[in-house]
C-alpha cells in the first residue's frame, strides 16, 4: 500500500510538472528546469493512534466483523522545487 501511495503522489505531481522525480537520498543533480524532486518517504508509525486491542469490530450494517486493529503511518517527504526563473515557480 505504501508503494502504491507513493506512485499515486508522483503521478499527481507529474500532471503539474512533468519533470518530477523521487529520490531516496539527497538531490545531487537536476538536468531539466523547472522540476520537482521528492526525497523520501521517511516512514514513521503514529503510535498515539494505535490501539492496544488485537482485534476490532466493525459495523457493516447487517452485523459486525472482526479484523486486526489498524496501524497508522506517516509518510514524510521533503519537496524541492527548482527553476531558473522565480516566475516559473509561481
Amino acid at each position: 500500500m505504501i508503494k502504491e501511495t507513493c506512485e499515486a503522489l508522483i503521478t499527481l505531481l507529474k500532471t503539474v510538472e512533468p519533470n518530477t522525480a523521487i529520490t531516496h537520498g539527497r538531490v545531487l543533480e537536476i538536468k531539466t528546469l523547472p522540476s520537482i524532486s521528492l526525497e523520501g518517504p521517511a516512514l514513521a508509525e503514529i503510535r498515539a493512534m494505535r490501539s492496544q486491542a488485537k482485534l476490532t469490530e466493525i459495523n457493516i450494517g447487517s452485523g459486525y466483523i472482526r479484523e486486526k486493529a489498524p496501524r497508522w503511518y506517516d509518510l514524510s517527504f521533503t519537496v524541492t522545487i527548482a527553476a531558473d526563473k522565480y516566475a516559473d515557480i509561481l
